[in-house]
């Protein structure tokens, strides 16, 4: 269940090993390299656990996720960028499944929390519209 300030909250299975957000038009996608999240001015990519990354007596990973509205009250953020949302949804999911945020249209600054580097199970995620400077 979805807490105050939750505008979305998924758990399950991530096959691919990545999880997207991305402005809903968007085909601008970047190439995730050695580091656990890369972006473009559309959308982000962060490598999540993948589902078949067990050990032979464990169940399939699943990986949890939240998105938030506003912005990190404690610690640090693991990764921090701009976000353009033109058509007012963000995605966020994978190539098998994806949930649809629905948003004014602009520029959202992301503040992201891992709970591990390289294989992420708790994806924190919040979004606050960016004001102009």
């Amino acid at each position: 269940m979805a807490g105050i300030g939750d505008l979305i909250q998924i758990s399950r299975r991530f096959n691919w090993g990545i999880l997207i957000l991305s402005n809903s038009s968007t085909k601008d996608l970047p190439e995730l390299d050695s580091g656990p999240v890369a972006a473009t001015p559309t959308s982000i990519v962060i490598r999540v656990r993948h589902a078949q990354d067990i050990t032979r007596d464990e169940e399939p990973a699943a990986v949890g996720v939240v998105v938030r509205a506003g912005h990190m009250t404690q610690g640090e953020p693991d990764f921090e960028a701009g976000l353009d949302v033109t058509v007012g949804e963000l995605t966020v999911g994978d190539a098998e499944s994806e949930e649809t945020i629905v948003l004014s249209s602009g520029r959202y600054m992301v503040q992201i929390q891992l709970d591990h580097p390289d294989f992420a199970q708790d994806v924190q995620i919040w979004l606050s519209p960016k004001r102009s400077q």
